[in-house]
């Protein structure tokens, strides 16, 4: 496998019913394409392919990504329960996309878990389950990158000023 595909289908170190299981995880970027790196600040998808057992659709899917440090940190998170997304039905010749727009993070390898509930009941969890691999990209506009002494995350943020009242 390249980094850019992820194959889990001889995966044995799985948790989960399997009613629905992950078979594989591609990156791409905005166009669509596979990457072996991606740009700091770049815009990019993890491509979650499955397999459902018994053909049938599945209803009330839950499915999250979590991305780890060089050390094991827990980073972020991206979960369809967060931002109440969770598909009401998938079909078993679909796939699911996960879109993570300006990737917050610097240059560096990242590994990361997949996750999905069935109803509530977890289907399939497969930890480290693929690395991003990042470059430096130009993430704030201005051509400067943190070093990475600096951490991991990269957060969009404004400065301004303002007069002091005498309150």
């Amino acid at each position: 496998d390249t980094l850019a595909t992820s194959g889990l289908r001889g995966r044995k170190d799985r948790q989960g019913d399997g009613r629905l299981l992950f078979t594989e995880v591609t990156i791409t970027n905005t166009d669509g394409n596979r990457v072996e790196n991606v740009r700091s600040g770049e815009d990019i998808a993890l491509i979650l392919s499955y397999e459902i057992g018994d053909g049938k659709p599945k209803t009330n899917v839950s499915v999250g990504i979590s991305f780890y440090g060089i050390s094991g940190e827990h980073l972020f998170t991206c979960w369809t329960d967060m931002l109440n997304s969770n598909f009401e039905q998938l079909f078993p010749d679909e796939r699911l996309i996960c879109e993570i727009p300006k990737l917050p993070l610097s240059a560096g390898r990242y590994s990361f878990n997949i996750y999905c509930e069935v109803n509530g009941v977890l289907a399939d969890w497969v930890l480290q389950a693929g690395v991003l691999s990042v470059v430096e990209g130009d993430y704030f506009g201005t051509g400067r990158m943190p070093p990475q002494s600096h951490g991991g995350l990269l957060v969009d943020h404004r400065w301004r000023r303002d007069r002091r009242t005498n309150e």
